[in-house]
């Protein structure tokens, strides 16, 4: 089980950066 939480929160974090980086690009657009 402990395994698998590992990877579950492995796959939040790329989600949680990916979802940054997007929220970082739309910012940089708004401010041009």
């Amino acid at each position: 089980i402990e395994n698998y939480l590992d990877g579950l929160e492995e796959q939040l974090k790329k989600a949680f950066t990916e979802i940054s980086f997007q929220e970082l690009d739309v910012k940089k657009k708004k401010t041009k």
